[in-house]
């Protein structure tokens, strides 16, 4: 069997679709004029002469061809602009250092235990007496009937 070894130029090879631009320059192109075609249409209207107007549009074009292009760190321009934006805009720049106790969680069981303790001790007065002035309704303890099943 005939083995050919293709180089790596072949291989990131991306065809072109339509005026030597690929599918992914063409949206970015068709987006950039859909963006700036009617922001130089409406400079236009409010009193900027013609030149200025052209200028923004063929800005807005280019940008387009050029993040069509844009191919940093293995990463596209949509996907690198949203890394950017969330890495330096919406994560703090400064992270607060944070622990939990996990000691809050034993010391709780341990007080309500000493708390079950203590209620059983008391005589059902006291009892009562002790749940009015926590601040609970008294649980009303119906012995050993069961009502529902």
């Amino acid at each position: 069997m005939l083995e050919v070894t293709m180089s790596d130029d072949i291989r990131r090879h991306t065809p072109a679709m339509m005026a030597g631009l690929t599918g992914r320059q063409l949206a970015h192109t068709g987006l950039g004029l859909g963006i700036t075609i009617p922001i130089g249409i409406a400079m236009y209207a409010s009193g900027l002469s013609i030149s200025v107007c052209v200028v923004v549009i063929v800005l807005g074009i280019a940008f387009g061809i050029v993040a069509g292009q844009m191919n940093k760190n293995g990463l596209h321009f949509e996907n690198y602009a949203v890394l950017m934006i969330t890495h330096f805009i919406l994560t703090p720049q400064k992270r607060k250092y944070k622990t939990e106790n996990s000691f809050k969680g034993l010391m709780k069981a341990y007080e309500k235990e000493v708390e079950r303790v203590k209620i059983n001790a008391m005589t059902n007065a006291e009892r009562k007496a002790y749940e009015k002035a926590k601040g609970e309704k008294p649980k009303i303890n119906y012995g050993n009937y069961v009502l529902y099943k």
